[in-house]
């Protein structure tokens, strides 16, 4: 089966599957795919009457339509990416649940991050934080989520110019490792993108050394998996941003 055939009205795909497929095609830099998958999983986890995913799918869209401006420069991509995100934060405000709300905010603030506003990112990763902390009896709250949250928080305060938060990545870090996620890959994204996000900010502090250091540790994570293709290339980016 096709990308364009999964997209297609014919075929009758559940939310869940729709939205594995738009992550698979983003890891694989398909973008454009990823995006019409991400809005089809939205529609059908609405129809299913799960907006908690639907609001996941939006994070998916708006992580789609980030990379295509990354890619292209083109302004309109960047501004569907905050749109897919604020659509997000809509859906979740009209469906009266609350748990959530900790991953339309997680996803805001990775959003912020590129924009470079470091501050308003920890703002909001901070509020992601205590909406998961608050529920630890529910699924969304298992142990990797938290560590992997906090190491991202730490990077990000590190960017924003909290130069105690390196220890505490480091730690947050350990806690990831220690309890990790049931899913190989995604514990391989988690870990990846934690040394991708520290090394953005060491990079901003002009800690160049270091930042080599966290990209190395993130390409050994991945090696030369194709299922890592957006990872891989991310990495190589700030390499060359470093030389």
């Amino acid at each position: 089966m096709t990308d364009e055939s999964l997209n297609s009205p014919e075929v009758k795909m559940s939310g869940t599957e729709f939205h594995v497929r738009s992550e698979e095609l983003r890891e694989r830099g398909n973008f454009l795919d990823a995006v019409t998958s991400a809005q089809s999983a939205e529609s059908s986890y609405l129809e299913e009457g799960n907006p908690v995913k639907a609001a996941e799918a939006c994070a998916s869209e708006m992580l789609a339509y980030r990379h295509l401006y990354e890619q292209t420069g083109l302004t309109e991509h960047k501004d569907n990416a905050r749109k897919a995100i604020e659509k997000g934060v809509e859906i979740m405000r009209n469906s009266g649940e609350t748990v959530g709300m900790g991953i339309v905010l997680y996803n805001l603030a990775k959003f912020y991050q590129t924009e470079g506003d470091y501050e308003r990112a920890v703002e909001v990763m901070r509020e992601s934080l205590a909406a998961f902390e608050a529920a630890p009896n529910d699924p969304m709250g298992f142990p990797a989520q938290i560590a992997e949250i906090k190491a991202r928080l730490s990077a990000f305060e590190y960017g924003a110019g909290d130069d105690t938060a390196y220890d505490r990545f480091h730690n947050a870090f350990v806690a990831l490792k220690e309890n990790p996620h049931s899913d190989e890959y995604t514990q391989k994204v988690w870990e990846s993108g934690c040394y991708l996000h520290l090394a953005e900010a060491l990079i901003r502090s002009q800690r160049f050394d270091e930042a080599l250091e966290h990209l190395d540790a993130a390409e050994l994570i991945v090696g030369e998996d194709e299922r890592f293709f957006l990872r891989i290339n991310q990495i190589e980016k700030l390499r060359s941003v470093i030389s």
